[in-house]
């Protein structure tokens, strides 16, 4: 979730000294200073959650055996019982306080020795300030004890009502939230507020309308009347009946005022609102069926693991942990899935080494890197890779050591070391292409045209990608389709070829909605929104990156979040919106700071730099240049190094302080890095600031020259003169 008041799960449930004990999106069990505590029993695991949930804490032995072991005979319940006791008191052992208390006639969970998730949920809600609400949206990471199952019927009857009941708690403390965060007229805030509420429950129309009105005043109209779609869609689908007349009406209004180009939706009064209960198919309503689909098969493969490793196989076991959590990551529950990677590791441990089978360890590492890297855990993923490689010196699978050097080369490029990630994927590529593991070569193509577009000329990339798309459409393969069509949208816009640029992204969003795969179609918006920037469209690209966003959040993606707020900054930037550029790209920065990435950074901090280039504030865009100027060297980002060195000349040549001399000869880098790059949307833009510079200079036949080629190049590009150059107007009067 975001939006201001954001607390994460440990600064609510207390950093240390406390045993915790998290059940939204599974069960984690943590010791007091954070580690996990592996519970081996599924039945021990609903006995400590039904203790922890209840009033007191407390229950009857024999009540917990009815609970458990319902279609046992009492003897045999009592036993059975009494094992779980047994093994849950040894889990528990290498906590310092006391937690469980059993007597001949109780089993109850001692005073103020575990802090719950789902309890401090219920108290966040009640507080009801702005604060708590949105630590208690936070706690809510997915469905209470999500992937438990067990066979037996009394504890699944009360696991459904609970999760009803806690469901109806987090809406409650949502849908509080999000009056909030109206009333402060936070938009982004409210807007992603209201897509968590209907993430639950994708019925309820009054949420629906305040989110078209959201999307309405923010400027984004197409995705107001996309999200009447997309709630007519589920009605229909699920229900059989059609939006409220209050909703179409709503639609109307918006669609009127998108054609007539009016102000924005104006909020209307406090007004009640029916409200269609139901249950909730999936995050977003196209791909409800495939997080449905991934859940089930996570718990099945848990379950398969809790028997292959109960018959002491145990290898085959790890393997089904690691696909139930390849799972989870799919339909980005990376909570559930480092939890179900931590019982792997605790297999592993337990095996004795004796004939040990190290493509599974190897694998199990692999996901744990890329866990890692999904939950902010810069170090956790590097521990993890090197455990990997070690692994993978003693194979002679060239796939799964080409997929070692693709997760290095990812780790690399968070840690903004450009040229080592450049190696480590074209390795990883070399490996897979001789292993023949398309898989693994797909994975290491995508990474490998992300950093070409940063730092390569992109005219043979857009050859090769052409040539991928048009087979994997003749394959039938529409998301792989989809994904090397954003990319050669994205290769040839970087040449300048916006018409074709256009037309490919446009098909990528096409193929990857076919596809019903998100993670592609927020690939493709994504592309579709650069181009749309560097044609100038700032309003267009918005949307794209909206549409990118809303996926990314709903997925748990924070690297694409990170990459998005970014992308944002400087489509408000190019489109004017000086204020709330320098918001979003400052939020960028930190973020990149939270994830240890310097990936694109250097773009975003020469945004910041740009949007400080106006008058009165030349020193202060001066020394932001300087500062992204080293750190473009430092990370191999040229292409950014000639943005901020552009912005270094725009600044010299304003009026106050004007150093011309020195403006032409920044102007003249740029120039020269664009043109060997082959970047001519950028090098056109240039070109028309070194022609001012040079005119204010006297230089009036190099004026006319650059003026000229500059306007060739727009000319051939399809774009009018200066397109998008807003912020890098200056005045040489």
């Amino acid at each position: 979730m975001t939006g201001h008041g954001e607390v994460g799960l440990d600064a609510m449930l207390g950093t240390t000294g406390v045993v915790r004990l998290r059940l939204f999106g599974g069960f984690l069990l943590e010791d007091e200073i954070g580690r996990p505590i592996p519970v081996s029993l599924r039945k021990a695991e609903a006995l400590l959650a039904y203790l922890a949930v209840s009033a007191d804490q407390s229950a009857p032995r024999e009540a917990l055996a009815a609970l458990l072991w319902g279609d046992f005979t009492q003897p045999r319940a009592r036993q059975s019982l009494r094992q779980v006791l047994l093994a849950l008191g040894k889990a528990l052992r290498r906590c310092e306080t006391p937690v469980l208390r059993v007597t001949d006639q109780t089993v109850s969970l001692e005073p103020g020795a575990v802090l719950v998730d789902a309890l401090e949920l219920a108290r966040l809600t009640d507080e009801g300030s702005p604060q708590s609400l949105a630590s208690a949206a936070s706690l809510c990471g997915g469905e209470f004890l999500a992937g438990l199952r067990l066979d037996a019927p009394e504890f699944e009857d009360w696991l459904a009502v609970t999760r009803g009941r806690l469901r109806d708690r987090a809406l409650q403390a949502m849908v509080a939230l999000l009056a909030h965060q109206e009333g402060a007229e936070d938009l982004e805030g409210a807007a992603a507020t209201a897509r968590r509420i209907l993430a639950i429950d994708p019925f309820r129309e009054d949420i629906h309308r305040r989110l078209m009105r959201l999307y309405a005043e923010n400027g984004m109209r197409a995705s107001a009347l996309a999200q009447y779609r997309e709630c007519r869609e589920v009605l229909n689908r699920e229900l059989g009946v059609l939006p409220d007349r209050e909703t179409t009406r709503l639609y109307q209004s918006i669609h009127d005022q998108a054609s007539a180009g009016d102000a924005p939706v104006q909020r209307p009064g406090p007004a009640a609102s029916r409200h269609r209960a139901g249950p909730a198919p999936g995050r977003l309503p196209a791909e409800a069926a495939e997080q449905l689909q991934a859940e089930a098969l996570a718990a099945h493969y848990r379950v398969i693991a809790g028997r292959l490793a109960e018959a002491d196989r145990r290898q085959d076991a790890l393997a089904a942990l690691v696909l139930a959590a390849r799972l989870e990551m799919t339909r980005g529950a990376q909570l559930a899935a480092r939890r179900i990677l931590e019982q792997g590791q605790t297999l592993l441990r337990d095996t004795d080494g004796s004939g040990e089978d190290a493509s599974s360890a190897l694998d199990l590492y692999l996901a744990l890197a890329v866990c890692a890297e999904d939950s902010d855990d810069p170090v956790g993923a590097r521990s993890a890779l090197e455990a990997a490689e070690r692994l993978a010196e003693g194979l002679a699978d060239s796939g799964r050591r080409a997929k070692v050097l693709i997760a290095r080369s990812r780790a690399h490029q968070r840690g903004g070391e450009e040229a080592v990630a450049w190696d480590c994927a074209r390795r990883g590529l070399s490996l897979a292409a001789r292993a023949g593991d398309e898989g693994a070569w797909l994975d290491s193509e995508r990474f490998i045209a992300r950093l070409h577009l940063v730092a390569r000329p992109g005219d043979r990339l857009a050859r090769h990608f052409a040539a991928r798309a048009q087979d994997n459409g003749a394959a039938g393969l529409p998301a792989e389709a989809a994904r090397a069509s954003a990319l050669l949208g994205l290769a040839r816009a970087t040449a300048g070829d916006f018409a074709e640029a256009h037309e490919d992204c446009a098909r990528a969003v096409r193929l990857a909605g076919e596809s019903r795969r998100p993670d592609f179609l927020a690939g493709a918006f994504e592309a579709q929104g650069l181009v749309r920037l560097w044609c100038g469209q700032a309003g267009p690209a918005l949307e794209s990156f909206a549409r990118a966003l809303e996926i990314g959040e709903a997925r748990g993606d924070l690297l694409r979040r990170y990459v998005l707020c970014g992308f944002r900054g400087l489509a408000l930037l190019a489109g004017g919106r000086r204020k709330a550029a320098r918001r979003e790209l400052n939020r960028a920065v930190a973020m990149a700071k939270r994830l240890g990435t310097r990936f694109l950074l250097a773009f975003f901090e020469a945004g910041l730099a740009e949007s400080a280039c106006q008058p009165g504030q030349e020193r202060l865009a001066s020394g932001l240049t300087r500062e992204v100027l080293s750190l473009a060297a430092e990370t191999n980002q040229p292409w950014a190094g000639s943005i901020a060195a552009r912005t270094l000349a725009v600044a010299l040549a304003r009026p106050k302080g004007r150093d011309l001399g020195r403006a032409e000869q920044a102007i003249d880098r740029a120039v020269a890095v664009q043109r060997g790059l082959g970047l001519r949307f950028e090098l056109a833009r240039s070109l028309s600031i070194q022609a001012r510079i040079l005119d204010a200079r006297g230089k009036s036949r190099q004026s006319g020259e650059a003026g000229t080629e500059a306007g060739e190049l727009f000319r051939r590009m399809g774009l009018p003169p200066g397109a998008g150059m807003s912020e890098l107007r200056i005045s040489l009067e």
